[in-house]
């Protein structure tokens, strides 16, 4: 199984809200959070043959790759903030809302050596999709402690003190950025535990029903 984590970034949004009150102090404010689940559909790739992709994925190791479940999983997020005015050329900067995708697009690579339809590609395929489905499992289950992280990560957003609007653009950048850190860190707990759940279909006893089902194996890899 080979997946590679993406953190995605951003739109910002400055809603600015015109306020002739005197401040000294600026409220703290909760940003309204939410989450999404997308999973594309899984795509399926024959451009490679057994020997390649064995150097691709283990640099020609002894073992012979005859394919590969694996794909994109990230998170991609936008926040959305105000800038109030409240007197002597200072504001109240708040992060209003942050609305954050985790997503999964799933990828199955298996050796151009099998024709669709022949016992070899069926078996492979029958054990690609099988990393498919562990993963499509692990990320609808981790979804709402995720939420829950979101929510977290909202919490933690400092109350900030009157600025300038220099100061304001500085800020929102920072606070993009530890935005960012608190869900990337929570996306590496998910890969961690979705690698363990991964090798556990990864087994010696798979593999030996996985070359017992069919007899053409030697014949179909030598077929390039």
């Amino acid at each position: 199984m080979n997946i590679h984590a993406t953190l995605a970034l951003l739109s910002i949004c400055v809603i600015a809200v015109p306020s002739f009150a005197e401040a000294k102090t600026c409220r703290k404010h909760r940003p309204i959070t939410r989450l999404k689940y997308e999973v594309e559909p899984t795509q399926y790739i024959r451009d490679l043959s057994a020997n390649e992709l064995t150097a691709w994925h283990s640099g020609g190791g002894p073992s012979t790759v005859l394919g590969l479940a694996g794909g994109e999983v990230g998170t991609r997020f936008e926040t959305s903030f105000e800038t109030k005015p409240v007197g002597n050329n200072l504001y109240c900067l708040n992060v209003k809302r942050i609305n954050a995708v985790l997503f999964v697009r799933p990828q199955v690579h298996i050796a151009r050596n099998f024709k669709r339809g022949t016992c070899e590609y069926n078996a492979v395929l029958r054990h690609e999709d099988k990393h498919v489905r562990v993963l499509k499992q692990a990320h609808t289950e981790y979804l709402p402690k995720y939420q829950h992280h979101l929510r977290t990560t909202s919490k933690k957003i400092p109350k900030l003190p009157p600025m300038t609007l220099a100061q304001a653009n500085q800020e929102r950048h920072a606070l993009v950025e530890q935005i960012k850190r608190n869900l990337s860190s929570y996306l590496e707990v998910i890969m961690s535990d979705v690698a363990r759940r991964q090798q556990k279909v990864d087994t010696a006893e798979e593999y030996q029903r996985v070359a017992e089902r069919c007899r053409k194996w030697e014949k179909r890899l030598n077929s390039e």
